[in-house]
């Protein structure tokens, strides 16, 4: 128990964070967990209680942002936490207009969409394996290529966005 409350094995991310002062220190706190049910996803949700959606730019990807909202009461209700979406963010898009498109879709739903991310995957898989964040590695390794530097500011965008949020 810690400032009289119990943790359940879905807090222990959040008992730690707490334990090690994060909350004091931060801000925002980002957690990448797998999206699959399980320990790691339930303990970045209870520690974070917001989420940041990421969605692929397909029929599927589209058919689980409008199940979106059931989803978070579900798991709100079982973690028992109020849960919120900060944003849904689609990315892997090719063309302007079906950013667009799905900028406006993401919308109507009722979701906050601040950004569109284009396919970029070679970019983001070059951080990981680079261990960079996207700013670091498009300056050292892909300063080339002049369109990266409108990813980055897509990021900024967002990251603003999750900050006035959090």
């Amino acid at each position: 128990e810690a400032m009289g409350e119990a943790f359940g094995m879905h807090a222990q991310l959040l008992r730690v964070l707490r334990e090690a002062g994060v909350p004091d220190e931060y801000d925002v706190l980002i957690c990448d967990p797998p999206a699959t049910e399980g320990p790691h996803l339930y303990n970045a949700i209870h520690a974070t209680r917001s989420l940041v959606v990421p969605v692929e730019p397909t029929g599927k990807g589209m058919q689980s942002v409008e199940g979106l909202e059931d989803v978070v009461l579900n798991l709100g209700d079982s973690l028992e936490i109020d849960i919120g979406v900060l944003a849904v963010v689609p990315n892997g898009i090719g063309s302007t207009s079906d950013q667009a498109k799905y900028l406006e879709r993401i919308r109507d739903l009722g979701f906050d969409a601040p950004v569109a991310i284009a396919e970029r995957s070679s970019l983001f898989e070059g951080c990981w394996d680079q261990q960079y964040p996207a700013s670091h590695y498009v300056k050292q390794v892909r300063s080339a290529y002049s369109y990266e530097e409108e990813t980055l500011a897509q990021l900024r965008e967002l990251a603003a966005h999750i900050e006035e949020g959090a």
